[in-house]
């Protein structure tokens, strides 16, 4: 059970089948399908609303790439536990980042519920019709 595959998957269950023959049986070996109801996992979108998610990553991931392009490269991890972003980064004898020293701060990305997410998409493609 460990071993699954976590993710989001599209709400077509003859694509879930094909993902994972044990899916319709409630036994996945492949995939980890959450909050199961009458074969309609919570961690599964519509053809609509799994585009609309890529779409906002593929602009977050463009607007990061466009800052640094612009010059723009200041050391700026994420806010985590332990060590944040700077955990498993290689480069931190180079930037030599300390939080709160030097002007030097972590930044918080406030955590949102796959419910939430779901919730915002679903209105988001609302508000367009």
């Amino acid at each position: 059970e460990q071993l699954l595959m976590d993710g989001v998957f599209i709400d077509d269950p003859e694509v879930i089948a094909a993902l994972d023959e044990g899916a319709s049986a409630a036994k996945p070996h492949v995939i980890a399908l959450k909050g199961r109801k009458k074969n309609e996992p919570d961690n599964s979108l519509s053809a609509d609303l799994l585009e609309k998610l890529l779409d906002h990553t593929v602009h977050a991931a463009e607007s990061c790439v466009r800052s640094v392009l612009a010059g723009d490269i200041r050391v700026f991890p994420i806010e985590g536990k332990e060590r944040g972003g700077c955990e498993f980064c290689d480069y931190t004898s180079i930037c030599r980042f300390e939080n709160h020293r030097s002007g030097n701060r972590e930044r918080s990305i406030d955590k949102m519920s796959w419910k939430a997410v779901k919730s915002a998409l679903e209105t988001e493609e609302e508000d367009e019709a």
